[in-house]
């Protein structure tokens, strides 16, 4: 199993790191991408530049991402459609 992890921020950067320790750790993206740089070259995952390619090297994607807007902000820049 491939697991993407979308937000590096306070939780979500052990969380993802947790998911590292289980091989689990595929894709990382983050809003501030030296963040998903640092934790790819740390844990020898890939950082992608666009959120929605998390997708193509995940078979489950976990997002922790806390404010509302910034949840639709993410999940609207994921969009597929045009």
């Amino acid at each position: 199993m491939r697991v993407g992890f979308v937000g590096l921020g306070a939780m979500g950067l052990g969380m993802a790191r947790n998911l590292h320790k289980q091989n689990l750790l595929s894709a990382v993206w983050n809003r501030t991408p030296a963040k998903a740089q640092a934790l790819a070259q740390e844990t020898g995952c890939t950082a992608v530049a666009k959120v929605a390619d998390v997708a193509p090297l995940s078979d489950i994607i976990v997002m922790c991402v806390s404010a509302d807007a910034d949840v639709l902000e993410v999940i609207d820049s994921s969009s597929m459609h045009p």
